[in-house]
């Protein structure tokens, strides 16, 4: 490969790029974005497209920032004319075939527009990507979903101009790097215009414009007029098409892409046209709602934000889906015109989601191909004689989470990470999996073909461990006893020593030999990977339980129920007297809360409990730091999303019906639901917490060195329930909840603890009470 100056006269020659087509009157005048042309003149083989630096609009700019069509058409040649496989990342991922020539067609023109204009999230190498459809952000922006911080910024408005800002129980507020604005502000409104405008004129073709997480909206008169009084959702999409409107009469060669997310996943109800300038980027992709989406008209498409991997997922850093289930999702993509694609989670693990990847990424090029040749395929480039073990292990390892699949969709699948680790990895299934793996690994016959199943051994043996563990661990829940605890125990320890040996002295996961362009699962930090994931992934009991200190109390986790004697107060208790120790307080026991399955956490809380002829009375103590600052949030508001205390009551004893109560470190915000006032089944919310039941109880704060003093009253008319009588017994949970924003994860503190699942709402999992 060489420079166009060092090329010797007459030498038979690869050109790349558009200067050279030009010379050679092969540069068609409606060239444009990704479209590329492979093509054959006087003996030289042209690959170009129109190049160009893309959104960033700064020189020079990482490959992936800009528009490189002639990248496509080089990676088009190789696998066409030279027989070359983009199967994993790096050189060891490609499978080249030897060739003694390259057959070409006098006067080949083949020229390519690409589905896809744009392909984000996590990427790889350069031409890995491009031959398989991910071509980098290009001339997209965006935000990472949210364009309300970057339009504008608390720390630069809220100051000056508080009335930019939501309007929250009677304030405005002006949150740091999730502001929710007062979008029937005329400003507001020219704020975010002007915002998109300078992603225009840097460069980008298409600018996403998204609202802010979470459900803080305006709650002023002006913004419900907005909405036409139809919800913040609607609101939300009134505001941005009058943005795209806008930017449609000022720049109308420029796409804007409105996110559709959270409480704009449902399509507009009083408006079914787009102006010419809008796509559409979905974050809910199944075929109902493509069909209501069908029904509104989107002049320039669709995006999508997928959420098919990611260590979110259940199963967690470990492979996710089937092969037909991501068939089924780029097929209907092709067939909705979707065109750029955000593959969140994408790439975490080539050694057993590889040819999912291959399936995925081919069918968004041609879907009338079969998933079954393009898993023979991938077999037979990737691993050579080991192509039949290979496939088998593929194959089998298919059909669980084919099953896995099918229980998801139809909502039967368990919630509990265990127990969809525990299916997918059976007994039988790990056997066959590891019978497979150890057949390829004879057979493999050169060091690519090595290192490609020695990357899918690393994967699978982390699987493995976690499957073993989970059926001890379900062999333990149906006999709780110290001969079903030890083996069980020293799993887990194994398991952390073999994830502590991952990560090197700084604390980062140490590369795959030889082969640095993978991830080895995912290059998750440490705290990630100890309980596989996050979000729905993470991963409670038994993984983490600190061995040492169950096995120095001596005690069987989950094997009884924490219990608890409640006095009676002769004068009403009083959060002073609590903080002070005093008064009826002062007989009452304290309640230790800990680690929600026994692992450790990073706070102390504890609490007492009191009972008089009117009301329930819990004192909370719980370590805060003194210069942590909150946002008021109203009633009934994600109290859970930052520091809180939950109180979880119920008068029955029998999880008959039970209350769950929630209060931040200030005034003004708090949360209530109920479970079981809903007798009737077929009711949506029969069985669930209902978060519209408000019941009438109080509850005061002070905090004071670190500490965080918290008094909580329940009257009995609330619960629906009479004074107890002495001796009578109730149950209930008082819980503690930490946030981490950094990390996507909640530090959660229980008094009995809950072994089964991370939820505070476990009935089964409430501790006895018994009134004195």
């Amino acid at each position: 490969v060489v420079s166009a100056s060092k090329r010797k006269a007459g030498m038979q020659s690869v050109f790349i790029g558009e200067g050279f087509a030009k010379a050679a009157s092969l540069l068609p005048d409606d060239l444009a974005g990704m479209e590329n042309v492979v093509a054959e003149k006087n003996g030289d083989i042209y690959l170009f497209g129109r190049d160009r630096v893309g959104a960033s609009g700064r020189c020079p700019a990482g490959w992936w920032n800009c528009v490189l069509p002639s990248v496509r058409a080089v990676t088009r040649f190789m696998e066409k004319w030279m027989d070359v496989r983009f199967l994993m990342p790096g050189d060891t991922g490609m499978d080249v075939q030897p060739l003694k020539a390259i057959f070409i067609e006098n006067g080949c023109f083949s020229r390519e527009k690409p589905r896809l204009k744009w392909g984000s999230g996590r990427l790889h190498t350069m031409m890995y990507d491009f031959a398989n459809n991910i071509f980098g952000n290009g001339a997209y922006h965006t935000y990472g979903g949210h364009t309300y911080p970057e339009a504008c910024p608390p720390e630069k408005y809220y100051a000056s101009h508080p009335e930019y800002f939501a309007l929250r129980s009677g304030k405005r507020v002006g949150t740091k790097n999730n502001p929710a604005l007062c979008i029937s502000n005329p400003a507001v409104e020219e704020l975010v215009v002007a915002e998109i405008l300078r992603k225009f004129d840097v460069g980008a073709d298409v600018v996403e414009l998204g609202q802010n997480d979470g459900t803080d909206y305006c709650q002023c008169e002006n913004c419900a007029k907005l909405g036409h009084n139809l919800g913040f959702g609607e609101q939300f999409w009134v505001f941005h098409r009058r943005v795209a409107e806008k930017l449609n009469g000022l720049r109308p060669d420029k796409t804007v892409m409105i996110i559709a997310y959270g409480p704009t996943s449902e399509p507009p109800k009083t408006f079914k046209t787009f102006p010419q300038n809008t796509m559409v980027e979905l974050m809910k992709y199944d075929a109902v709602n493509f069909a209501k989406w069908s029904k509104i008209d989107v002049p320039r498409g669709y995006g999508v934000y997928t959420y098919i991997w990611g260590e979110y997922q259940r199963p967690g850093i470990t492979a996710k889906r089937s092969f037909s289930y991501v068939a089924d999702i780029a097929r209907r993509f092709v067939s909705s015109g979707v065109k750029g694609i955000y593959r969140c989670g994408f790439g975490e693990l080539f050694g057993t989601e590889g040819p999912a990847y291959y399936v995925f990424n081919r069918l968004l090029e041609n879907p009338e191909d079969s998933s079954a040749r393009l898993v023979d395929e991938y077999c037979r480039r990737a691993y050579g004689p080991a192509a039949a073990p290979m496939k088998a292990f593929f194959r089998r390892l298919d059909s669980r989470l084919e099953g896995f699949a099918a229980m998801d969709v139809k909502k039967v699948a368990s919630r509990n990470p265990v127990d969809v680790l525990a299916y997918i990895y059976s007994p039988d299934t790990i056997v066959a999996l590891d019978a497979s793996l150890s057949a390829a690994e004879r057979l493999a016959d050169t060091p690519k073909r090595r290192r490609r199943i020695a990357l899918a051994r690393l994967e699978f043996d982390y699987a493995r461990m976690l499957g073993r563990i989970c059926h001890l661990y379900n062999a333990y829940r149906v006999n709780p006893t110290v001969h079903a605890f030890e083996p069980l125990a020293d799993a887990v320890l194994e398991r952390n020593a073999d994830v502590d040996a991952m990560y090197n002295e700084k604390g980062r996961v140490k590369p795959f030999a030889q082969w640095p362009e993978v991830w080895v699962l995912g290059n998750f930090d440490k705290g990630k990977m100890r309980v596989n994931g996050r979000l729905g992934a993470t991963l409670g009991a038994p993984f983490n339980w600190d061995i040492a200190f169950i096995r120095e109390r001596g005690v069987l986790p989950g094997a009884s129920r924490k219990s608890m004697k409640v006095g009676s107060a002769r004068q009403e208790p009083t959060l002073k007297d609590f903080t002070a120790g005093i008064g009826a307080w002062a007989d009452a026991q304290w309640q230790d809360v800990g680690g929600i399955q026994l692992g450790k956490v990073s706070d102390t809380t504890r609490f007492k409990a009191l009972y008089d002829h009117q009301a329930l009375y819990f004192g909370v103590e719980t370590t805060i730091a003194d210069d942590k600052i909150y946002s008021k949030m109203g009633h009934d508001a994600s109290c859970w999303t930052t520091d809180c205390i939950d109180v979880l009551i119920d008068p029955t004893g029998c999880a008959e019906r039970y209350y769950h109560f929630i209060t931040n470190p200030v005034d003004d915000s708090r949360y209530d639901a109920a479970c079981g006032l809903i007798t009737d089944a077929l009711d949506p919310k029969f069985g669930k917490f209902d978060s519209s039941w408000n019941g009438e109880w109080s509850v005061e704060h002070f905090r004071s060195q670190g500490k965080w003093y918290m008094l909580l009253r329940v009257p009995y008319s609330t619960l629906n329930a009479r004074k107890p009588h002495a001796g009578e017994s109730w149950s209930w949970n008082v819980g503690r909840e930490k946030p981490d924003p950094k990390r996507s994860t909640v530090e959660l503190s229980l008094w009995n603890p809950n072994m089964e699942t991370n939820s505070f709402e476990s009935p089964e999992a409430f501790g006895k009470v018994v009134f004195e």
